[in-house]
């Protein structure tokens, strides 16, 4: 049931994607956030701590030196942490400002509170609910690394998406169960529109009454 509901899926889809132009199919690959390798690279890293999987920005990613506005080259990226937060996890978030040791700390404590406070606005508007989104500013209380070398500060200078409770490995793994279709299908329907989220819609429907029954 679960081959034969992902296969006409998948027609319903690649139709979709011939009348809309197929540009799109490869562009909904490339955007798959369901892995560790389109989730890991220079601009965002993911890893494992005791409180939870961490998504980590360094801040020139985000923010200009000094500043709390985001970069509007930031959007992508905040874009692909929006949909993971919204379609791989139901954790409580905790969005952590980090700055390195350079300047008082009254600054970087007020710089660390405004950049998390801008990362969680941002989410918002991206549709992931407010009332998950928790911010901290840790000024430079917590170094990844010393201070006392400029690709040390580099490291420390940073925001961060704390998933508590949430494990790397669920968010990176392929769940293929009966109402979860693999993570290409779901970019792949993400990035086609209305009319290919409604049959998804409707065949998730139809299994879960077939599987009822």
């Amino acid at each position: 049931m679960v081959f034969i509901a992902q296969l006409a899926l998948m027609c319903t889809v690649f139709a979709t994607a011939l009348l809309g132009g197929c540009a799109t199919i490869q562009e909904g690959a490339d955007s798959n956030v369901n892995s560790r390798a389109a989730i890991d690279s220079d601009a965002i890293k993911m890893r494992q701590t005791p409180k939870g999987a961490v998504l980590s920005f360094q801040d020139l990613v985000l923010f200009d030196s000094g500043r709390s506005n985001l970069r509007k080259e930031s959007f992508p990226i905040l874009d692909k942490v929006a949909n993971i937060l919204i379609n791989y996890t139901k954790a409580q978030i905790v969005i952590e400002g980090h700055t390195d040791n350079q300047g008082g700390t009254d600054f970087n404590q007020q710089l660390s509170k405004a950049r998390a406070l801008s990362v969680k606005q941002a989410l918002v508007a991206r549709h992931v609910q407010p009332d998950r989104l928790t911010i901290k500013a840790a000024g430079f209380s917590k170094p990844l690394a010393p201070n006392d070398t400029a690709l040390g500060r580099q490291k420390n200078r940073r925001v961060e998406v704390v998933m508590v409770g949430e494990s790397v490995d669920k968010l990176t793994m392929n769940n293929t169960s009966s109402f979860d279709f693999s993570p290409e299908l779901k970019t792949l329907v993400s990035s086609l529109g209305d009319t290919a989220k409604n049959a998804w819609d409707k065949l998730k429907e139809s299994i879960s009454k077939t599987t009822a029954n």
